[in-house]
């Protein structure tokens, strides 16, 4: 358990290492993460990171009309029964 959760911060420091190289996005569930670099956003060198969680990925698609309403939801409900921790 500890090496999986450990293998999960791992994978998450190099998404976010990434983003910030690439100048990209970083689209994750893992709100200590958003949190942490959030507060440290004054001290990290660097191009800025833009940090954002499913739910603005499933609003993004929808008004660019990717999705629809009802497939939202069915995405949702999705989560839910995946036991995905959401916002």
């Amino acid at each position: 358990m500890a090496s999986a959760l450990l293998q999960a911060q791992l994978d998450d420091l190099i998404a976010f290492a990434l983003a910030r190289q690439e100048g990209g996005i970083l689209l994750t569930g893992d709100r200590d993460l958003r949190q942490t670099i959030e507060s440290e956003r004054r001290r990290i060198d660097g191009a800025p990171v833009e940090i954002h969680a499913t739910f603005w990925l499933i609003e993004l698609m929808l008004t660019d009309g990717a999705i629809t309403d009802a497939e939202a939801r069915t995405s949702v409900v999705r989560m839910k029964q995946c036991k995905r921790r959401l916002p």
